[in-house]
């Protein structure tokens, strides 16, 4: 299983993704953190 790295810019965006969804939603915006977290250890 290969083992999938976060580039700087991708961990600032993502974050940034989180930010907005949270504008909203709080609890979407940790939500939709943690399943792509998950996923990319997943992988």
């Amino acid at each position: 299983m290969a083992e999938i790295e976060w580039s700087l810019k991708a961990e600032n965006d993502l974050n940034e993704i989180i930010d907005y969804i949270a504008q909203d939603s709080l609890e979407y915006a940790l939500s939709f953190k943690n399943e792509t977290f998950c996923q990319s250890r997943e992988q």
